[in-house]
C-alpha cells in the first residue's frame, strides 16, 4: 500500500474548522454548524477506529502514553498536542 496522504494536511483541515468554529466573529449558526462539522469526523473515525485490527502491546503503548498526555494537560503542565 502506498500512504498517499498527509496527517500533518489532515490535522491543519481540522484546524481550521476548529479555528472557524471559535472565530468570535462567527455567529451561533455558522459555529455550530462547524462544531457539528467536528462532531462528524469524530464520529466517523470512532467507526473506523472500531473496524481496525488490535496491534497488542503497541497499540496500548501509544494508548498509554494519549492518557498520560491528557492527565499532564489537566494538571496544568507543558504538553504540546498530539
Amino acid at each position: 500500500m502506498i500512504k498517499d496522504w498527509s496527517i500533518k494536511e489532515i490535522k491543519a483541515q481540522v484546524d481550521k474548522i476548529a479555528w472557524a468554529e471559535s472565530d468570535p466573529r462567527m455567529d451561533g449558526y455558522v459555529s455550530w454548524g462547524c462544531k457539528e462539522d467536528l462532531y462528524e469526523l469524530y464520529w466517523y473515525i470512532e467507526d473506523k477506529l472500531k473496524k481496525c485490527s488490535n496491534y497488542g502491546v503497541i497499540e496500548e503503548s501509544l494508548l498509554e502514553q494519549r492518557r498520560e498526555h491528557n492527565i499532564v494537560k489537566k494538571l496544568g503542565g507543558n504538553v504540546e498536542d498530539q
